[in-house]
């Protein structure tokens, strides 16, 4: 998987992929969220849905940004995090991963 440069956040991934394109927002949430993991913030933008989840022991944090593209196909863009202690700061973190999520264009 390539890697982000995410200034003071470490090891941060992100992958962009052709996905089916979810019903609607509800849709959107229920793929990223299961188990430990639970969603923090969802938004339809751009003609497609951005949602973010934290764990809830701070370890991992995980935004995707699901919209269509070239061709009326559906991309998803996922950037995440994992550490192997708490985040102290994972709201500021996850504030980023969001701002660059929301880069996704297509030209």
């Amino acid at each position: 998987m390539p890697r982000l440069a995410c200034g003071a956040f470490r090891s941060c991934g992100f992958t962009v992929r052709e996905v089916l394109p979810p019903r609607d927002l509800a849709a959107a949430v229920r793929s990223i969220e299961g188990g430990k993991y639970k969603s923090t913030h969802q938004e339809a933008i751009d003609g497609g849905f951005l949602v973010a989840a934290i764990e809830d022991t701070k370890k991992y944090v995980h935004i995707e940004h699901t919209k269509k593209g070239p061709a009326d196909k559906w991309y998803q863009y996922s950037v995440m995090q994992r550490t192997r202690e708490p985040m102290a700061d994972i709201e500021a973190r996850q504030s980023w991963m969001i701002a660059a999520a929301k880069t996704l264009a297509f030209e």
